[in-house]
Order: structure tokens, then sequence, then C-alpha cells
């Protein structure tokens, strides 16, 4: 397995040399994008370092510290609907793991509780 791997970094060089990735490269970095070894070929240089996935929380607080200029009653109105979402998910979760039915969840369980 450690020599595979060492022919795809090989292979890996070649393709940054040259400008350019290989579709066979290109599908083996997806592959190991989640391992330590793609970790360590971005702390190279070889390739680009994963962006943090935005979160669920992280985009309802530049949402609310984007809107400076409402009135007292709708950041009020903000701040029930920020404190809902957060009761109902529980914990900050990636964007991409908020679904329809997840969305649908919250709206029909507010829908219930008023």
């Amino acid at each position: 397995m450690a020599e595979r791997a060492g022919e795809r970094i090989e292979s890996l060089l070649t393709c940054r040399l040259s400008g350019g990735l290989t579709d066979e490269i290109q599908l083996w970095l997806k592959e190991i994008q989640e391992t330590p070894l793609y970790n360590k070929l971005a702390a190279l240089g070889l390739v680009e370092e994963k962006k943090p996935e935005r979160t669920f929380y992280g985009l309802m607080e530049a949402y609310q510290t984007s809107q400076s200029d409402v009135t007292t009653e709708t950041h009020q109105t903000y701040l029930k609907v920020f404190h809902n979402l957060r009761e109902f998910f529980r914990e900050d979760i990636p964007l991409s793991n908020i679904t329809k039915e997840t969305a649908e969840g919250f709206i029909f369980g507010c829908e219930r509780s008023h």
C-alpha cells in the first residue's frame, strides 16, 4: 500500500510540474481527501488545503451581524428564531447536512408548538 501511495505521489509531482492533474490523480485525491496523507500533501503545497465547511451557526451569526440596520423588533424576532434553530439542531452542523427534510422538520415543529 505504501509503495502504491509513493507511486501516486510521484505522479502528483509530475502532474504539478506539467501544470495539470490527470483524471487518475484527481480521483485518488478525492479518495484520500479526509485522510492524514492529504493533510501532509497540503502542508507540502502539493494540493490545496481543505477549506473548513461553513456551518449553520456560523451562517446565523454572520447574518445577524450583517443586519445592523433593522428595527429593535426585527432584531428581537431574529433572536427568537435563532434560539429556536439552536434548540432544534442542538449542535452546529455543516450547511451541507441541512436537507429539505430537516428544514421541514424545523418549520412543522415550530407550527405545532404555537
